[in-house]
């Protein structure tokens, strides 16, 4: 990678491609980005689905 981005979880360098997660727009409409890893995202994910009600 050209940049060297860290996880905003684990605070280690994303190694390989992982993810970006965006915060809702402030009033200004202003977002913030955070990087997170590969192995963080599945964790994240996880405890996502399991909050999540399919109907």
């Amino acid at each position: 990678m050209a940049i060297k981005p860290i996880c905003y979880k684990c605070k280690k360098e994303l190694k390989k491609f992982g993810a970006l997660l965006f915060s809702p727009p402030d009033k200004k409409g202003k977002v913030q980005k955070f990087h997170i890893c590969a192995d963080c995202y599945k964790s994240i994910a996880r405890e996502i689905n399991r909050g999540v009600v399919y109907r």
